[in-house]
């Protein structure tokens, strides 16, 4: 489990994964706000060094655990954070072999063995078969999905060129067109209750302008069409979409729309009944556009 912690935050190849020192962790210091920043060495074998990079606080403590684990079994002199399964020891108690590197194969045939099990299947339910590889294009593809830039994470995979790199950003425009393209099969409103219009017409030249100048981030009840020279959203929460000329949504999200209104009908009762004159003045404008949103939703036909 641990291993597989490991090689799904820091995207690392096997090859360092299996030999990683149990001397791994790097303090680095706190920052300004007096958080503590670690990073994780290891060796790279193919660009035949080693490399540092950082890591979350959560996995500096998973770390921290596989540390003691093996240091109550091998002591403080063990070369690995994980090793192979001493001879003898099977089932549920895994024992430590010390200074023995646990093989790929046997990694992958844990993982598999777990697929087995607990049937892990693939979305066309057939059983899922692990490779290693697969964390590292995981990690890839979720840091190009959330706006990492290109060259953070040549370095953080360690690529040797930006073409290795550029494959996961062509998976993340795959994945935002197929999006985009489930989101706008129904007519699409803002808080007014204006039909409003994105028409990409399978132009790569579209995309790659909307990627660029529109925040793309999808929310629990909708979709947010905030241009990105405007800069971060200092709307708070959800609910405060619902005031925004930005926002946008549709038919799939009006089960969402109506729960808020029933809630937001709440806090106003209780505010107009004790003449809270806040609350009635953050709430009824949403009151009022949640109207507007759940009747033209339930007017269209299409």
């Amino acid at each position: 489990m641990r291993m597989v912690l490991v090689i799904q935050e820091c995207g690392m190849r096997y090859s360092s994964l299996g030999i990683i020192s149990f001397d791994c962790l790097v303090y680095i210091g706190k920052d300004t706000l007096g958080n503590e920043q670690w990073s994780i060495k290891f060796y790279d074998e193919k660009l035949d060094r080693e490399r540092t990079i950082p890591i979350s606080l959560e996995l500096v403590e998973i770390v921290k655990q596989q540390q003691e684990f093996i240091r109550e079994y091998c002591g403080d002199d063990n070369e690995y954070l994980f090793t192979a399964r001493a001879v003898g020891s099977n089932g549920a108690v895994f024992i430590p072999m010390k200074n023995q590197v646990m093989g790929i194969g046997n990694f992958i045939n844990y993982l598999n063995n777990l697929a087995r099990k607990c049937k892990i299947q693939d979305e066309n339910g057939k059983l899922w078969h692990f490779e290693s590889h697969q964390f590292r294009h995981t990690v890839g593809t979720q840091m190009i999905n959330q706006g990492v830039p290109q060259h953070i994470i040549m370095k953080i995979l360690g690529h040797c060129s930006p073409e290795m790199t550029m494959r996961y950003a062509h998976i993340h425009d795959e994945t935002l067109r197929k999006e985009l393209a489930k989101f706008h099969e129904s007519k699409t409103i803002d808080i007014t209750g204006q039909i409003v219009a994105l028409e990409l017409e399978g132009n790569p030249e579209d995309l790659e302008w909307f990627t660029k100048e529109i925040a793309a981030i999808a929310l629990p009840n909708g979709y947010c069409g905030r241009p990105k020279v405007l800069g971060d959203c200092d709307i708070a929460g959800d609910v405060g979409c619902y005031i925004c000329p930005h926002f946008r949504t549709n038919k799939s999200f009006l089960d969402i729309h109506k729960d808020q209104l029933e809630r937001t009908r709440k806090i106003l009762t209780k505010a107009y009944k004790y003449d809270w004159q806040l609350p009635i003045k953050k709430n009824e404008p949403i009151r009022q556009n949640l109207k507007l949103i759940i009747t033209t939703l339930e007017a269209d036909k299409s």
